[in-house]
């Protein structure tokens, strides 16, 4: 795919770029009460129960071997005492085996297929498949659409609302970022229905997920719920400067939300439906003059 460059009257087209593709691939998402609940599991899972049981038949066995040969050795054979004697240490050994055995099948374990089935039921509540329309009821419907390519340059903020109709929700939002400059922000921002939009990067009642870039070090920022003290930045090492950027945000049927940057997953979290209600892509600089060109802008939605 190529780059566009627009004026009054045509279309140019000067160079490649790659539009990369997230990969449709099923994904496990486990909610926390469930997880522990499984680490529960493994913490009291029995374990060397098995050669415990070993332990008793051997010395159980000897015990009995030890108990038949007694009789056939006088008692003032200088070999009877240590027969007798192992006699009993073989005895204790038994007993102190099965009241282990007895110990362990009283415990509050949990076994191999106790496990499995657990998770086995993790895995059908929380499984993660990309949706269909044959999922989808018949009042709903799916909206998409692409955005012109657009250059951004300021040093505030810069926005460009995505549309969609009333009461939709985003299941997918994409964008190619390219710029030569040496600081820049750009990214998606996300509402819920009653927040007002605007060209601040963080506000109540959103969601912000960001590429940044500047002294030469690139990273993908993300706030969940809109506040700076609870954000989560990731870097990114192997982009460098000048490098086109794909950003990806999909929300699948279960409100799992996962980000690609160039194809690779780096955010994968359940989210509030709520603020995929409106959505806008976002430039800034942090007062520092920038220039950012947004191509290939791609929505979906859910409308009904």
């Amino acid at each position: 795919m190529t780059q566009p460059k627009n004026d009054d009257n045509h279309l140019s087209f000067s160079r490649n770029y790659e539009v990369i593709i997230p990969r449709d691939e099923p994904a496990l998402g486990i909610i926390s009460s469930d997880w522990q609940g499984l680490k529960n599991m493994v913490s009291h899972l029995i374990s060397g129960s098995r050669w415990i049981e070993h332990m008793f038949n051997t010395f159980l066995a000897v015990f009995l071997s030890l108990i038949a040969s007694l009789p056939s050795i006088e008692r003032n054979n200088k070999y009877w005492m240590v027969y007798f004697s192992a006699t009993l240490i073989f005895f204790t050994g038994a007993i102190f085996s099965l009241i282990m055995i007895f110990l362990i099948k009283k415990t509050d374990g949990s076994t191999k297929n106790d496990i499995l089935a657990k998770m086995a039921s993790i895995e059908e509540k929380c499984s993660v498949e990309k949706s269909t329309d044959k999922n989808k009821s018949e009042d709903e419907k799916i909206d998409k659409g692409e955005l012109k390519t657009q250059k951004l340059s300021d040093q505030r903020q810069k926005g460009i609302e995505i549309p969609l109709e009333r009461g939709g929700r985003f299941t997918l939002l994409s964008a190619i970022f390219q710029s030569d400059s040496d600081y820049w922000r750009a990214g998606v921002k996300l509402y819920s229905p009653n927040a007002a939009l605007n060209e601040n990067p963080l506000g109540e009642n959103t969601a912000l997920f960001h590429f940044a870039f500047g002294n030469n070090q690139a990273g993908l920022t993300i706030y969940t719920d809109g506040l700076a003290e609870n954000r989560r930045h990731i870097d990114l090492p192997n982009i460098k400067a000048r490098e086109p950027i794909a950003l990806t945000i999909e929300r699948n049927e279960k409100n799992f939300v996962f980000c690609y940057i160039n194809d690779e997953i780096l955010f994968n979290q359940r989210m509030s439906p709520e603020l995929f209600s409106k959505a806008q892509f976002l430039t800034w600089g942090d007062g520092q003059q920038y220039e950012v060109e947004l191509l290939n802008l791609h929505y979906e939605g859910i409308t009904s």
